[in-house]
């Protein structure tokens, strides 16, 4: 076999590697298994309640079957923190009032004057170069809550509470982890990263040259 024939067959065999290459890595890409990942409202209400139970650990005065009057300042978000408060409160066994004039009826108060959620998408990013596109997300909390003992007027725990979540998710789910109703589980997202703009075309199209410069090449 000639030099000419044995270059031929490595050139031939170099554009079939290269064409499976891209195929397989296209492949691998779109065929990764896919969850769609926690909402950004259920982590600040998950937020909400290990907070809760942080500061009922730290009171260690409230026993199962004491009643518990929950006073959350007014606000769009304020449901968010309630509903939280409550649910946590409900699974220590706690009675829970919620109405302005059960105050008086229960031994204990748990007040939160001020909260903040809100939600931050950063650099943008792809995952591989034929995969999707995905973000960093974080998911912060915060909130300034006291409990008080309504017969002593005892602080038993008190302070501001902060959580922060942070993940990665996939630019397509932004839709399904956010809340159109409600402004506080939604972020703006970014811009794309320059490079990730162009790589994958340019790998595309640059393999696609070399494939065919060498075919033409072997049948010259």
């Amino acid at each position: 076999m000639s030099f000419t024939m044995v270059m031929r067959l490595f050139l031939s065999v170099g554009v079939t590697i290269v064409c499976c290459f891209i195929q397989f890595a296209f492949a691998q890409e779109m065929h990764q298994e896919h969850l769609v990942p926690k909402s950004n409202l259920e982590i600040m209400q998950q937020a909400v309640q290990q907070i809760t139970n942080e500061m009922l650990e730290s009171a260690r005065l409230v026993n199962a079957g004491d009643s518990i009057s929950v006073r959350v300042q007014p606000r769009a978000e304020s449901w968010i923190v309630e509903q939280a408060l409550t649910k946590e409160l409900k699974a220590h066994q706690v009675v829970v009032y919620a109405s302005q004039d059960s105050i008086a009826l229960t031994k204990y108060v748990l007040h939160v004057p001020s909260m903040e959620l809100n939600v931050r998408y950063n650099n943008m990013f792809k995952d591989g170069i034929f995969g999707s596109k995905h973000v960093e997300r974080e998911v912060a909390v915060q909130f300034s809550g006291d409990l008080r003992n309504q017969v002593t007027n005892e602080i038993l725990a008190g302070g501001t509470h902060s959580r922060l979540y942070t993940d990665t998710v996939a630019v397509e789910d932004v839709g399904s982890i956010e809340n159109e109703s409600i402004s506080v589980t939604r972020g703006e997202l970014p811009s794309e990263a320059f490079l990730d703009r162009f790589i994958e075309p340019f790998v595309i199209i640059g393999a696609t040259g070399v494939a065919i410069y060498l075919l033409f090449h072997i049948r010259s």
